[in-house]
């Protein structure tokens, strides 16, 4: 069977298009900061990310994650660089309380993840 080229120019820019859409869900550049519940109950965790030139508080952010859930925060930080605040409670249990300091770039290149377990609050930048 052969093809015109009138059947396969709509064809492919269609085939351009779907999968343009799954590189975009695969390289997500536009989230900053991710928080992952590696616990196996459920957390009360609290994000606050400050500006370190001024101190000017970007957002501030509490919520139960269940266990292995996950936040995502995107366009939050721009150009900066920051004091990412975190904390986590197993009930009425502090797992623990820490501060971070991270810059993003305005071409979202680096995001921050931060993995909590029931023992500790880890941070890994950029590419974990």
């Amino acid at each position: 069977m052969q093809f015109k080229r009138r059947e396969v120019g709509p064809g492919l820019a269609l085939a351009l298009v779907g999968l343009s859409g799954c590189l975009g869900a695969i390289t997500d550049w536009k989230t900053d900061i991710s928080i992952l519940n590696k616990a196996s109950t459920t957390l009360n965790v609290g994000i606050e990310v400050t500006r370190v030139s001024n101190n000017t508080e970007l957002f501030d952010w509490r919520d139960l994650l269940e266990s292995g859930e996950s936040k995502a925060f995107n366009e939050v930080i721009g150009d900066s660089k920051v004091n990412v605040k975190i904390d986590a409670k197993q009930r009425h249990q502090l797992i623990g309380y820490e501060t971070y300091v991270w810059s993003d770039t305005e071409d979202d290149r680096k995001r921050l993840q931060i993995d909590i377990t029931s023992e500790s609050i880890d941070f890994c930048p950029s590419n974990c």
